[in-house]
């Protein structure tokens, strides 16, 4: 039977609790691990990865690429890992790049915060877990006001003039997808043709990349019967004539709406034009007979006035397209109330004469006369002009001068920046943020469109990935501005900050006391030497010297850029001028303004995890560094087994020769009986 002690232990190894100990050193090697692949991805001289899913490989230098596709064996490992990616996803999808830079910063930094001897932190290592983070999280706060204060000088805004050939967007759309030019060139034209800094990407059926503009609105929906209507080589309708729209928000079905359809056909025909009914399913008797109807009309080469198409109202984002269509047509949707109202006033008995008298009070028109069944159905028509009609989608004009689309851009664009203002201060983008920025991104109209082709899907993901961010950089600049690169904003907003501490005029005295100022300092300094040692690996990936690190290059580099207010480029070793001014060219190595910002909160994130997490409980099962207790006895077994044949080989033979001496015929079997009783003495 086990001793109460060894039971107590193996209930404590039996439960799905990771003890701070092992949990810390597991984060820490798991960020060490994927920190030492990722760094082979930092700067224009990035090693190439080879992305293998099976069946196809594929080379990257993107390092968000090579994170998302790293794995453990380990599943506990592999979790460790998913706090990682949680935060990146933040970086990822605001700026769309920096998530190598703030990984490998802030394993340099622990790494410095633990070993370092020559300087004096005992007292920062000596800090309250909470103190020290609110420190951390109030440095980042600082440096994201020096960077975006404007007196700094730190950052210089993209020219969004109409004469402006995009130059800053190309250099960072080109810096953030790794030298893409391709990109670059895809991403400056849109920037060029449409001044709208949401760019929609798409992974389609094409050989090669392909960029195009979307001018109007697009409305996701299904057009029913599409080949009567096509019109176009590619199976489309086009038409340039305006069309009549019904929006309905709710299924139509033969029984309930036969004769309000039939009202607007007739209205429709009337006024010589076409009509599109949009719904989101229509009941298998409407569709026989319409279809029907459709038949002999194209028997008779006519072309159908009525058009059917599906739209999806399954999500409040799918609800919010119709709103937004309905606007842009001038319209509203037609709900059930409506169509009970207008069957109501279109069918008078003596038993619904006081449900007419109660819609007569309630509607009034402007003639003053009573509203009739076809007024109510004429509140409900819109019109939508430059009408396009696919397989997958309806696309229209916008008319941007109209009051009633202008109210709802603003309505909308106001909703989509307090979700903005939101997720600019969550870890994770939100559900409702992404939704949102859809929304928001078709209703602005004139649309580019990034299509990614290429020879497989793994391919074709990977480009996407590195698109991807180079778009959101390129947003990002566009709304807020853009820095120098190599980290050299981030290091002068430190030594701003590290002046105002010194001198006393920093607002982190305001909230932490006089006592904290050389912990402030200390971690300034820590700071100083992560960057530093970041840009060290820049260097070292391009001249391939490992021995090499490359700090005294980085901090040369470094010191002359931020005396001289310099761009450093790599690639030619020359230093730029970031001066603004009329004849200012732009810098070869530019970043975002936010780019920055967010990778030196995500650091703050990555070491707050790091610094504050004492244990962790885990649905996943346990394996790295336990062993059963049978196992572990085994070992000690063995260890002891080994301990005893070593002085057993050391004394044998001065042992045999001394039993032969006196007499101890048996003495032989004395070691294999210790060895023995030393391997089954601990089970």
């Amino acid at each position: 039977m086990l001793a109460k002690n060894l039971i107590r232990e193996s209930v404590f190894e039996s439960m799905n609790v990771v003890p701070e100990d092992i949990f810390k050193e597991s984060m820490m090697a798991v960020a060490d691990a994927s920190s030492s692949i990722l760094e082979n991805t930092l700067g224009p001289y990035a090693r190439t990865s080879i992305i293998d899913d099976g069946t196809f490989k594929y080379p990257t230098k993107d390092g968000m690429n090579v994170l998302r596709r790293l794995r453990f064996n380990d599943v506990f490992y592999q979790s460790l890992l998913s706090f990682i990616l949680q935060i990146s996803h933040k970086l990822v999808s605001t700026v769309g790049d920096g998530t190598t830079t703030a990984l490998v910063a802030a394993c340099k930094f622990i790494t410095f915060y633990e070993t370092y001897v020559g300087r004096n932190y005992s007292r920062v290592r000596s800090l309250r877990q909470a103190d020290l983070v609110e420190l951390l999280k109030a440095i980042a706060n600082e440096v994201e006001k020096i960077i975006n204060n404007p007196e700094m000088g730190l950052i210089r805004k993209v020219d969004t003039s109409e004469s402006s050939n995009f130059d800053d967007i190309y250099q960072i759309a080109y810096v953030s997808s790794n030298g893409n030019r391709e990109v670059a060139d895809a991403i400056r034209y849109l920037y060029e043709n449409t001044h709208n800094p949401n760019i929609y990407v798409t992974i389609d059926a094409v050989d090669h990349l392909e960029a195009e503009i979307q001018k109007g609105y697009k409305f996701d929906g299904r057009l029913l019967n599409r080949k009567i209507y096509a019109n176009t080589d590619s199976g489309a309708f086009e038409s340039t004539e305006s069309m009549m729209v019904a929006l309905f928000d709710h299924n139509i079905t033969y029984s309930h709406h036969g004769k309000i359809i039939n009202m607007l056909l007739q209205h429709a025909n009337a006024a010589g034009k076409q009509i599109l009914i949009i719904a989101p399913n229509f009941d298998d008797t409407f569709l026989t007979l319409i279809g029907t109807q459709l038949n002999n009309l194209r028997e008779k080469g006519q072309i159908p006035s009525l058009m059917m198409m599906q739209g999806s109202t399954s999500l409040m984002l799918h609800k919010q397209y119709y709103q937004d269509l309905s606007k842009i047509a001038k319209t509203e949707c037609f709900n059930k109330e409506h169509i009970r109202i207008i069957y109501t006033l279109s069918e008078p008995t003596e038993e619904n004469k006081d449900a007419i008298q109660e819609i007569l009070n309630t509607y009034i028109t402007t003639s003053g006369a009573p509203v009739t069944a076809e007024d109510i159905m004429k509140e409900h028509i819109g019109y939508l002009k430059e009408v396009k009609i696919d397989d997958k989608q309806l696309i229209c004009a916008i008319d941007s001068a109209s009051d009633t689309y202008k109210l709802h851009l603003d309505a909308v664009t106001k909703e989509f920046m307090e979700l903005k203002e939101k997720n600019d201060h969550a870890s994770t983008p939100s559900k409702d943020f992404m939704q949102g920025y859809l929304r928001y991104s078709r209703l602005l109209g004139n649309l580019g469109i990034i299509r990614v082709g290429g020879e497989s899907d793994i391919e074709k993901m990977c480009l996407k990935d590195s698109i991807d961010d180079a778009v959101l950089a390129c947003r990002s600049a566009y709304e807020d501005g853009y820095v120098r690169g190599f980290n050299l904003t981030t290091l002068a907003a430190l030594d701003q900050l590290r002046r105002e501490v010194e001198s006393g005029e920093s607002e982190l005295l305001e909230s932490f006391s006089e006592d904290y100022r050389a912990d402030i300092l200390t971690l300034i300094e820590l700071f100083n030497d992560t960057y530093t040692a970041v840009n060290a690996r820049i260097l070292n990936n391009k001249y391939g010297d490992a021995e090499n690190e490359y700090i005294t290059e980085a901090d040369k580099i470094q010191r002359t850029c931020l005396k001289d207010n310099m761009v450093y480029n790599l690639v030619t070793d020359t230093y730029e001028s970031f001066a603004e001014g009329a004849s200012a060219k732009v810098p070869s190595v530019i970043n975002p303004a936010r780019t920055d910002i967010e990778v030196f909160k995500a650091i703050v994130s990555i070491l707050s995890l790091l610094i504050t997490s004492n244990q962790m409980i885990t649905t996943n099962k346990f394996l790295g560094l336990k062993k059963t207790k049978a196992d572990e006895l085994i070992d000690k077994a063995n260890d002891k087994a080994y301990e005893a044949s070593t002085v057993m080989d050391a004394l044998y033979p001065a042992l045999e020769k001394l039993a032969g001496a006196i007499g101890i015929p048996a003495f032989t079997t004395l070691k294999s009986f210790v060895e023995e009783t030393a391997k089954t003495g601990e089970r």
